[in-house]
């Protein structure tokens, strides 16, 4: 199978045209928005990170990517919707690990390792089990509700953030669950609501972090 050849894996997509998912390439407005708005927010606490300016980087590039992708649909443009939600993933568990629940650096690499691990396994579940593919983001979903958890037990002052992220991210996953099943009833799917809640999701997790900022700044 060549990189380039056409991929169709979501309801809208009707044909390998470059305009076969408008709703759900329009959707992705919500990452741009985003990282829009993050970006404010970080000049106006006034105090430098280069991290979470990364992210907010990576939040925009994970827009760029799968806007590519819910149109020019193959391979080659999946690889640039994947990379960047793999970087930002890993980038803000390893902030989270170590900023929030304040790990040392042998406990969060062990615990990302962990993460790894299961972020591997999960996509080989049965096939009852695989939510539309959805099962690959159920190490996420694990991740931050045990973060969350621990922030929360520990009064943290970004758990709430946290938490919501949580919730919202199960919300989300269950849309993008339920895209193929829903076609005849709904017939863009429901993927681009996957869309426009994550870019919230993201949001209130960089958002997290911020607070914590401001927190160790007064």
């Amino acid at each position: 199978m060549s990189l380039l050849d056409p991929i169709n894996s979501y309801c809208e997509r009707s044909g390998s045209g470059l305009f076969d998912e408008p709703v759900n390439a329009i959707s992705n407005v919500s990452f741009f928005i985003a990282a829009f708005v993050l970006y404010r927010k970080y000049r106006k606490a006034g105090h430098k990170d280069p991290q979470v300016v990364a992210l907010i980087i990576l939040l925009a590039l994970i827009g760029c990517g799968s806007t590519l992708f819910h149109t020019f649909a193959n391979g080659l443009t999946m690889i640039g919707d994947v990379l960047p939600i793999t970087l930002f993933t890993f980038m803000y568990l390893w902030l989270a690990l170590r900023r929030l629940v304040e790990m040392n650096k042998t406990l969060a690499v062990r615990s990302l390792l962990a993460f790894t691990m299961f972020g591997v396994l999960a996509p080989h579940a049965p096939e009852s089990l695989q939510f539309n593919g959805s099962v690959a983001y159920f190490p996420c979903l694990g991740a931050l509700f045990i973060i969350g958890a621990y922030l929360y037990q520990h009064k943290h002052i970004s758990a709430s953030l946290m938490l919501r992220a949580a919730s919202w991210f199960t919300v989300s996953i269950l849309y993008r669950s339920l895209d193929i099943q829903l076609c005849s009833i709904i017939p863009t799917g429901t993927h681009f609501i996957w869309h426009t809640i994550n870019g919230w999701v993201l949001y209130l997790l960089v958002c997290a972090l911020l607070k914590r900022n401001e927190m160790s700044t007064h």
